[in-house]
């Protein structure tokens, strides 16, 4: 039981690394979302949960204070822009909490320690009462809990400091997934790497259930293997995978893993890698910033996000130098950028990054920790993302402009205008029948008209005009705007909703382009263009 004990400290030193602040970005301006309490000591915010449906905010404080130092693990909702308690706990850890649905409908999950001897290992829900036991058992430590179905139905894995486990309903099933001895296993991830859904297990170990798998390891239902070469470090006990992530990074999703490694697949990987089902990549070299040399200790936060600024999803980082330096990197075309800071005397932690749309921004938002003052503990907001997937962009990828006019594939526009660039599109907001905020900009354009409309499906990319079509029917006008200052906006000035204007009655994805007028003499001998598009999938 001690290695648990010592364990348990280890890596809750890993999300208490110092009283931090949780701030964020809107279009890269950092703000704050206000305390969780408003007195009473420093407490860490080490997981942020959004529930999609309500929109609300979860978050974890562990305060690591009190007398002797306790740990105590305290749940926060954010509604509106107020945060309201949910429950505190006598003393323990919170190693983590999730949104799941075990077939009685979506709910909070959260799962670590209560009490501080002897301990008590819990994996609870949240009810209408607050939150009770939702799986029992006895004595592992919980450090990561997924749903996976293993093909006889959805059902829950979790990890812990010395083996993974299966729910049955009511209690959890050893499938023979043992590690060695001090080696726990410390994230789980579903993901598919083209060969099907498989649960990936990721931590300190060398083997699991009796496979040589060195950090990470893939489990299919019956049977483990490793994830080709896996993980190294010198020495090899440092060796270890801390976050695991599926990103959709083109055509294909990859998995994504960071944590405390020099090399994956036989590669320098510097902390952070990408598998694409048959050869890693390394990608942390100059995580520090070009021409960086520090190697990571360890990555703890990793999520894709896109600013808005023109240059698409890029990976985000946090975690730590050494034994004091943290960073919160983005990894951009050619280089890994070190995010600036909210202020100058705070230091970026490595626990928690997450992806929410809050309902006060439009599109998504990126939230991370900075560390502050010992009694002060607000939570923040990152950039806002935006909404939908731009295509249909003029830059010869998908099909050629009618005269050579292609933009710059920074762009992510339209075919060139007569003003030497493309018209663009962007989309922010919630595409949501029953709380639609979303906006559609028109920008770069000459002062002109243009249309906006909607389309029901996509064709190929071909020259209508002095730009390419990309849309197909059936077709809605929305709306003929003058730009000014080359920029327009739908809706705008009273017009209805979207979702209203566009006939939107049911979920699905539409797709939107702006045509506009460019009677300059220039390229064809029509006098109309278009911008890239955007694809946008409402919900319910």
């Amino acid at each position: 039981m001690q290695h648990r004990r010592t364990l348990h400290f280890v890596l809750a030193s890993l999300a208490l690394l110092a009283s931090v602040t949780a701030v964020s970005a809107q279009c890269d301006t950092w703000r704050n979302l206000g305390a969780l309490t408003a007195t009473g000591y420093a407490g860490t915010p080490t997981a942020y949960v959004g529930d999609d449906v309500s929109h609300e905010l979860y978050a974890v404080e562990q305060c690591y204070c009190g007398y002797h130092g306790i740990n105590l693990p305290t749940v926060y909702r954010r509604s509106g822009n107020n945060w309201y308690q949910l429950t505190d706990f006598e003393q323990g850890v919170c190693n983590g909490m999730a949104m799941f649905d075990d077939g009685s409908g979506r709910a909070l999950y959260m799962w670590g320690t209560q009490q501080a001897w002897p301990l008590f290992y819990t994996f609870m829900k949240l009810g209408p009462q607050g939150f009770g036991p939702a799986v029992n058992f006895s004595t592992p430590v919980p450090l990561s809990v997924v749903q996976f179905d293993d093909g006889t139905g959805l059902t829950f894995y979790m990890s812990t400091d010395d083996r993974v486990m299966r729910s049955n309903g009511t209690s959890w099933v050893d499938i023979g997934a043992t590690l060695p001895a001090n080696s726990p296993a410390v994230a789980l991830l579903v993901h598919d790497d083209g060969t099907g859904p498989a649960l990936y297990a990721g931590g300190w170990f060398s083997s699991i259930g009796g496979v040589a798998a060195s950090g990470i390891a893939r489990w299919n239902g019956t049977s483990w293997s490793p994830v080709g070469t896996g993980l190294a470090s010198t020495p090899p006990a440092y060796t270890a995978a801390h976050v695991l992530r599926s990103f959709q990074d083109g055509a294909t999703r990859a998995l994504y893993v960071g944590g405390r490694f020099t090399t994956a697949g036989g590669v320098p990987a510097n902390g952070v890698a990408r598998w694409d089902g048959t050869t890693w990549t390394g990608l942390g070299v100059e995580i520090g910033g070009a021409g960086s040399t520090d190697v990571v200790q360890s990555v703890t936060g990793m999520e894709m996000f896109d600013e808005g600024t023109g240059a698409g999803p890029q990976l985000f980082v946090s975690g730590l130098f050494g034994s004091s330096s943290a960073f919160l990197s983005r990894k951009g075309p050619s280089a890994w950028m070190l995010v600036p800071e909210a202020t100058t005397t705070s230091f970026w932690y490595g626990s928690p990054l997450a992806v929410f749309d809050l309902p006060e921004t439009p599109g998504l938002d990126l939230l991370a920790a900075i560390g502050g003052p010992y009694n002060e503990h607000p939570i923040a907001l990152a950039a806002c993302e935006l909404t939908g997937t731009l295509s249909c962009f003029g830059d010869g990828s998908g099909a050629a402009c009618p005269c050579g006019n292609e933009s710059a594939p920074s762009e992510r526009a339209g075919c060139n205008s007569s003003l030497g660039h493309g018209g663009a599109l962007r989309a922010t907001g919630r595409a949501s029948l029953t709380g639609d905020t979303l906006e559609l900009e028109g920008s770069a354009m000459p002062n002109s008209a243009v249309l906006y409309f909607q389309g029901g499906s996509v064709v190929a990319q071909h020259v209508f005009g002095d730009g390419l079509k990309c849309t197909g029917g059936p077709f809605v006008r929305l709306s003929t705007k003058i730009n000014q200052g080359g920029a327009s906006l739908y809706p705008s000035g009273g017009d209805p909703a979207l979702s209203v204007k566009g006939h939107v009655l049911a979920p699905g994805l539409r797709h939107y382009q702006l045509r506009y007028r460019n009677s300059a003499s220039f390229c064809t001998s029509d006098t109309f263009n278009y911008t890239n598009a955007a694809d946008i999938l409402w919900q319910p």
